[in-house]
């Protein structure tokens, strides 16, 4: 939404717009500070969470954000092998036998028509 809001600010015509748009923005941004800290004082206060977030961020390329959003998202890291994962989030290979081939046509279909299912799509961690 700050992005949005940045490239709107960039376009605006009149100068009392683009300070409203401005206004906006920070107060955004210090909202977006305020959240990202008490997610932070969260995890801090919890072992696990603790534990976990300092595993993740041992990772070259996993800093704070991609951390907590795997915590959130997927809370069976650490209690799953790697194959387990990889079932989970979706790109586990899978032998080639009819029943298995119609369900990942089914998926795909449901998929590419958008109803396949919540908004947590975890093979999102693959772009």
């Amino acid at each position: 939404m700050i992005g949005m809001e940045a490239n709107r600010r960039h376009q605006a015509r009149h100068p009392g717009f683009a300070r409203t748009i401005a206004a906006t923005l920070r107060a955004l941004e210090s909202q977006l500070a305020d959240l990202e800290r008490d997610i932070g004082d969260a995890v801090r206060r919890s072992p696990a969470w603790r534990e976990s977030d300092d595993l993740l961020q041992s990772v070259p390329g996993i800093g704070p954000v991609a951390s907590r959003t795997l915590i959130a998202e997927m809370p069976e890291l650490g209690r799953l092998n790697r194959g387990q994962v990889a079932a989970l989030v979706g790109v586990a290979p899978v032998n080639r036998t009819l029943r298995n081939t119609s369900l990942l046509r089914r998926r795909t279909d449901s998929l590419a028509s958008g109803s396949g299912g919540g908004g947590n799509d975890r093979s999102a961690w693959l772009l």
